[in-house]
Order: C-alpha cells, then structure tokens, then sequence
C-alpha cells in the first residue's frame, strides 16, 4: 500500500511539473504544431489518473460493473428469447453474419446451431442466475455511490478501500462465469453462485467500515445488505432446482 501511495504521489509530482511547465511553454510562444498536440494529449491523459485510493477504488468498481452489465444484458437477451421462441428466431435471423469477411465459417455454423432452448427448470435456473447478476450490480452501485459521499474526519480507510476493491473485482469476474455457466453447464451454478455470496458478503463488511466515515450511509448499506440477501435466497432457490 505504501509503495501504491507513492506511485500516486509521484504521478502527481509529474503531472503538476508538467502542466506548469506546459503553461510556461505556451506563454513564451514555444508550443507549435505536432508538438503542441503531443504535449497536450499528453496532459489530458494525466487528468484522467484518479487523484487519490478512493478514486481508483470507485474507477475500477465502474470498470468492472460494466462488464457485468454486459453480461446481464445477454442472459436477460437469453431468457426473454426463451419465453417468446418466434423474437428469438427474428434476432437471429437479422444476425447478418456473412458480411463479416473475418467471421470463420465453421465457428459461425457452429453459432447458429447451438442449442439456447431451455427447459421449463433450465428457465428458472437462468432466472435465479439473472437475479444474482442483478444483485451484483447493486452492490457495485451501493459501494461507488457510498465513497461518493462526504467523508467525516480523517479516519484512514486505506485497508477497507483495498478489500473493497478486492472483493467487487472477485464477485464480478465470478458472476461473468455465472452468465456463461446459465447456457453452457447449470450444474455449476451452484458453486459460482455460493462464491458470489461469500465474497459480496466481503464487500458488505467493507462497506459497513467506510460508512462509519461518511454521511448519511445508511441508505447505501440497506442497498449492500439487500443485494447480499437477495444472492442468498436465489442461491436457495438454485439448490432447490439443482439439487
């Protein structure tokens, strides 16, 4: 942690130098051309270096969300495609794949034969695992919107952020697989589910801490607690169809 805070440190030291001298530059006229553009991009690419451990924190929870969401969005595409076959059939009719000149034939035919119609217990399988992703995606909610608030003191959160951090990036990358796991093998959902659990349940911990150091969290810890409980009882619910 201590060798991060100097990294950070000395980004700053570098990014300050350079924008003053940048400055200086264009004061005495010297900046011209490419060279001014190269200058630029280059202290533009130095704001978007997050000022502090909470800003990174936040950064790659929203980094990470995004690909959950991605994923979301094809298991809900999956089961609603389920439910109503003849939507389904249009969509992968409108798949114009033969316009793609790098597409492999085989991989494409091997696509379009894959069989995505589940069973009535298949379905509810993939529902429960939606409600999971779903979970998942609130508690990256709740943590980012938590750091967001005002801090209270000078308490070092350094060692909750980190876990935090952690945590969100674990329980994500577990509930890509899960996604996957809906269409491809439901018998290991349970696991993945039950690894989703422990490591949210992590993040709430995390989360309880920090909020001894902000304003008005509450709201943001019954957002965590919730997305923890609703994980548990999909879990119980997948053991209940799976078992």
């Amino acid at each position: 942690f201590i060798l991060l805070l100097l990294l950070l440190s000395l980004l700053l030291f570098y990014r300050k130098r350079l924008l003053e001298r940048l400055v200086e530059m264009k004061l005495q006229g010297k900046l011209e051309g490419e060279y001014t553009g190269q200058v630029m991009k280059s202290a533009e690419d130095l704001k978007k270096i997050p000022r502090d451990l909470k800003s990174a924190v936040q950064k790659e929870i929203l980094r990470v969300a995004a690909d959950v969401k991605s994923v979301r969005n094809d298991v809900m595409e999956m089961i609603e495609g389920n439910k109503d076959p003849e939507k389904m059939a249009e969509r992968l009719e409108s798949m114009n794949m033969e316009e793609s000149e790098d597409a492999d034939d085989q991989a494409v035919d091997d696509l379009m034969n894959m069989n995505i119609t589940l069973s009535a217990q298949e379905l509810k399988v993939a529902e429960s695992c939606l409600a999971i992703i779903d979970s998942c995606l609130n508690m990256h909610k709740a943590s980012v919107r938590m750091l967001s608030l005002e801090t209270v003191g000078d308490h070092d959160n350094s060692k909750n952020l980190e876990e935090l951090a952690k945590a969100c990036v674990d329980f994500s990358a577990i509930a890509e697989d899960l996604g996957a796991l809906t269409c491809l093998d439901q018998s290991e959902c349970i696991a993945c589910a039950s690894n989703i659990s422990g490591k949210m349940e992590a993040a709430r911990k995390s989360l309880v801490e920090i909020s001894k150091t902000k304003t008005n969290a509450e709201e943001y810890l019954l957002v965590a607690s919730s997305a923890v409980d609703t994980c548990n009882a999909q879990l119980s619910a997948l053991k209940g169809l799976l078992q």
